[in-house]
């Protein structure tokens, strides 16, 4: 119920401004068909918004813009000839927009093994001309005019970098990505006691001196 208010909040405050609402399907196993929910609830708002659950090119006659989106699990046994096909069949070369779900080599930690559908760089940016703004990762990054969005707040363990999203400008066709940061992401600490060996009793006031005030503060924002 939570969401499906979100929703259609979301909406309607893009309908209110003239603002186009765009939604990619993530990954299956996530999303199933929740994507329905962006189409059922308010649907006095739908007409600004679309679903993209195929790869897909649409331009923007208002900016002049042409967007590819590509959502994950896709099933291409070779998707740079996928895309080659699409832009083709648009009488496109290039776009100038990305939107994909999913991974880049370079968001891979050391060692993982790449997940069907895993872009290459290098073999992908013939495809556009700005950039790429990908969803999937938690972590924001920025690796050439790959914009990984990350995540609005901390869901896991791990996760410690700033939350937030990026703000994307084009001007004079060129592209700057200003990152803001969610001050009230929830905050996920990992304290490290090793230096403390076995004596705990250091160890005890050490985290009460340097985290239990910041406990105290994080719990008596949120409260």
């Amino acid at each position: 119920v939570i969401a499906m208010n979100v929703i259609s909040l979301l909406k309607k405050a893009c309908f209110d401004n003239g603002v186009e609402l765009r939604v990619l399907r993530g990954t299956y196993t996530h999303d199933r068909n929740q994507l329905v929910h962006f189409t059922a609830c308010s649907p006095e708002y739908n007409s600004c918004i679309k679903m993209f659950d195929t790869m897909t090119v649409e331009r923007d006659e208002k900016t002049g813009t042409d967007f590819l989106y590509m959502p994950d699990n896709l099933k291409c046994s070779d998707i740079y000839q996928e895309v080659e096909n699409l832009l083709q069949a648009h009488s496109l070369k290039q776009v100038d927009v990305v939107i994909h779900h999913g991974y880049f080599k370079h968001m891979l930690p050391f060692g993982i093994p790449e997940p069907s559908g895993t872009l290459d760089f290098d073999k992908f940016k013939r495809f556009y001309t700005g950039c790429v703004l990908n969803g999937h990762v938690h972590t924001p990054s920025i690796y050439h005019n790959v914009v990984s969005i990350g995540s609005f707040d901390r869901i896991a363990y791990g996760e410690e970098e700033p939350k937030g999203f990026y703000i994307v400008t084009r001007k004079d066709d060129k592209y700057t990505f200003e990152f803001v940061e969610n001050k009230s992401a929830n905050p996920f600490w990992t304290v490290n006691l090793k230096e403390f060996g076995d004596n705990s009793e250091q160890a005890f006031k050490y985290f009460a001196e340097e985290w239990v005030p910041k406990l105290e503060k994080v719990s008596f924002e949120k409260s």
